[in-house]
């Protein structure tokens, strides 16, 4: 070829490459929104990924897990050994959950469905999420062998020709208490290999390809030549780094030697526990997966992801080890350790590259997997995600309730609390939780559960790790705070919960978590003072923690992120320019009382608001914290907390005061429409409360506000905390208020309409 002709093809074979990680973007978005499950739905714990015939991966979605990504790379193998490709034929579908073989744990369905293209097989897709229950013992580290953890599925065909085996899932769905989710996790799994199938097909025809082995060979041979090229770049040498965990009965230690030489990088964990009796052990793919990630992370983070560029990485672990645990060894709350890998990696490489590497973080996300049987009350089986802080960077501080290494989201509030009769009283920034040093770690959160029917419920404590060992800082940082579980009584008193089994929360008592913060990195006397002030005012540390009284807005990395799908949402809309009605001058003062302390997530929303109505009123507007004074409490408790003199409070409690971004109603603009409500209470002299309104009551409560203009009591109900249809008040004007009744529990949507019938329930949801 010419050299005109060989830049065409060059860019061709790279747009072909970009088209490839597209396909299977578009495959793992496929299953991220036909979940069941809300671990996989919600905080996107899956995977997805697109193979040669020789099961090798080529590319790998964005969206998913390094504990999925990195395991599947070896899982197809498995595979097309107990299934050789010659023998499958078009439209049949494989899967199993076999730890050892596929994820590491048997909450993991790996799908592989192989392509066909004029009757050859040209390539496979593989995919797999979390489901939220394969029987057994649930989701707990309390099995002494994986026969106790659950249904193991091996190898099997899920399909034969396009036809599912109903025998098969039957059997799943036998055996999960809940049957609904994993039969629909399952089908998800498909239909993602599905949607890559179509693409990859359409995306042949679109280049003229016949099979897809020539992009295949030049995608790995590129990433393997780059990353090998990084790794020679690292100066050859030995290095070793150690870490304490809690473990389950006993500490556990990991151990990690590092070799590195020429272009190749070998970690050794000789020197490790041995296999825990309860189900934290790693089996050798997950112990894989998570420490070449960690490794990839700080030397060859622009490599694409595939075969070529994990092979220059080698891993041992000795047989029998936490780290590669033999079947039976349980293996449940696998990423209490194998989560914790990369930071042990980092301190390898701490050594070779100095003042280059993160300090350590939580590491392992804790799991709330909550339940209550039949015996107790009503049943219930849901999984909520805790993050921690990670560890402050060279040049950065750490990420706040971030979930490093995995990278999962937070499941919302609002999901959880629709799926069960629980109530999260608190979700918030912990304050004094992150490590301090030149670059502080990240901020961890504290968690508050309780049933708003009164009954008790129990919650495992099997991932909840960093107890004893927080995360340590790096270069004279601090280490971050450790994490703590409590068990409050209905009477409010607590008792501190240290053991890792099933926690056991009394009839109207609350579960409350407080996460591990991230390391430190760098001594706390060189931080900057506009950072340590800034700190201080967004109430992230006590040291100068705000008043009771402030206007001042927060500005610190990463303040929504405990409820990252909604609060950031409100605070763009409390960010952007608010155009409210016009005031009259000399409006009365108006308060905020914010029902939680402050540098909490809602007292910093609350902050936000208070300087934009500021603003536009033109007058002070003070944010009061009252804890334990907040939206769900009586109308009469609410005004006796209220200041001497106030004529006007706004009440903001929980993360629920969102709600009003999620219903839309003719003429209704969140962007406006929030301050809105607050401005035109203060314009006329309104006490602006909270209200539960029953949904037999929202009509004749919207009929006596339009009968009465001025004199309302406007009010945020915290709408997903209380036993019944809440009345959510979110008045364009005083002329034309509108009752929201939103979803909850088991009815359809319903709006009140108060706008003369401009507003169906089909179109305010």
């Amino acid at each position: 070829m010419s050299g005109g002709q060989d830049m065409l093809q060059a860019i061709r074979t790279q747009v072909m490459w970009n088209r490839l990680v597209s396909v299977v973007e578009e495959q793992a978005q496929a299953l991220l929104r036909t979940a069941f499950g809300s671990v996989a739905r919600e905080a996107g714990d899956l995977s997805a990924g697109v193979y040669d015939t020789q099961a090798r991966m080529v590319a790998q979605a964005v969206t998913g897990t390094p504990g999925h990504v990195n395991t599947m790379a070896v899982a197809v193998g498995h595979f097309l050994d107990r299934y050789p490709l010659a023998t499958l034929a078009p439209g049949d579908v494989l899967v199993t959950n076999d730890p050892w073989l596929g994820t590491g744990h048997l909450f993991d369905f790996v799908v592989v469905t192989p392509v066909f293209r004029a009757g050859k097989p040209v390539a496979l897709f593989a995919c797999t999420c979390h489901t939220i229950d394969v029987g057994g013992r649930g989701f707990t580290a309390d099995a002494a062998s994986v026969y106790e953890e659950g249904t193991c599925i091996p190898h099997l065909k899920l399909a034969r020709a396009g036809v599912l085996n109903e025998d098969l899932l039957a059997v799943i769905e036998a055996n999960s208490r809940n049957p609904v989710e994993a039969r629909g996790d399952i089908l998800s799994l498909v239909s993602s290999n599905e949607v890559g199938v179509r693409r990859l097909l359409e995306m042949m025809d679109e280049f003229g390809l016949d099979d897809i082995a020539a992009l295949s060979e030049h995608i790995l041979a590129e990433s393997g030549r780059a990353a090998r090229a990084a790794i020679a770049a690292l100066p050859d040498g030995e290095w070793q780094a150690a870490m304490r965990l809690d473990g389950y009965d006993a500490p556990v230690e990991l151990v990690a030697t590092l070799r590195k030489q020429g272009d190749r990088l070998r970690v050794d964990y000789a020197g490790s526990s041995g296999a825990s009796p309860r189900g934290i052990n790693s089996p050798k793919c997950y112990t894989d997966a998570y420490s070449v990630f960690g490794l990839k992370c700080l030397i060859a983070p622009q490599v694409p992801n595939n075969a070529a560029s994990l092979a220059p990485f080698e891993v041992v672990a000795p047989e029998g080890s936490i780290v590669h645990p033999l079947r039976p060894s349980p293996v449940t709350a696998r990423h209490v350790i194998g989560q914790m890998l990369p930071d042990l990696m980092f301190g390898c490489l701490e050594q070779a590259l100095e003042g280059k590497v993160p300090a350590e973080s939580a590491g392992s996300i804790w799991v709330l997997a909550m339940s209550r049987d039949r015996a107790q009350g009503a049943p219930f089986n849901v999984m909520s995600v805790g993050p921690g802080g990670t560890g402050g960077r060279p040049a950065k501080d750490g990420l706040s309730t971030t979930a490093f290494p995995s990278g999962v989201g937070g499941i919302p509030v609002e999901v959880t609390e629709a799926q069960s009769p629980l109530v999260v009283w608190h979700k918030e920034y912990l304050a004094d939780s992150a490590g301090a040093g030149r670059w502080r770690g990240g901020v961890a959160q504290r968690i508050e559960v309780g049933a708003r029917d009164g009954v008790g419920f129990e919650c495992s404590a099997a991932t909840f790790d960093r107890r004893e060992n927080p995360a340590r800082g790096r270069r004279g940082g601090d280490p971050g705070s450790p994490g703590r579980v409590e068990v409050l009584s209905a009477d409010g008193s607590g008792s501190v919960y240290t053991s890792k089994g099933a926690i056991r929360v009394p009839a109207g008592g609350r579960l409350r978590v407080d996460l591990p913060g991230g390391g430190g990195f760098g001594p706390p006397a060189e931080r900057d003072p506009t950072l340590a002030e800034r700190d201080a005012r967004d109430g992230l540390v006590s040291t100068a923690a705000p008043a009771t009284q402030s206007t001042t807005t927060p500005t610190g990395e990463n303040l929504m992120k405990p409820t990252r799908r909604l609060f950031p949402a409100l605070l763009l809309c409390l960010a952007s320019s608010l155009a409210g009605p016009a005031f009259a001058a000399d409006p009365p003062v108006l308060r905020i009382i914010v029902g939680f302390p402050p540098g909490g997530a809602t007292d910093i929303v609350a902050r936000v608001l208070a300087e934009k109505m500021a603003v536009q009123l033109k007058q002070p507007v003070i944010v009061d914290n009252k804890p334990g004074a907040g939206g769900m409490i009586a109308t009469q408790q609410l005004k006796a907390a209220a200041p001497d003199g106030a004529t006007v409070m706004l009440t903001i409690d929980h993360s629920h005061v969102i709600v009003p971004l999620t219903f839309k109603a003719p003429g209704y603009n969140p962007l406006t429409d929030f301050t809105a409500l607050a401005g035109v209470a203060s314009y006329y002299n309104v006490m602006a409360l909270s209200s539960t309104i029953g949904v037999k009551d929202a009509p004749g409560f919207g009929a006596w506000l339009k009968a009465n203009p001025g004199k309302a009591n406007y009010g945020i109900p915290a709408v997903g905390s209380v036993p019944q249809f809440a009345g959510l008040l979110v008045g364009k004007s005083l002329g034309t208020p509108m009752v929201a009744v939103p979803y909850r529990g088991g009815g359809a949507p319903l709006v009140a309409d108060l706008l003369g019938g401009q507003c169906r329930p089909a179109s305010c949801r």
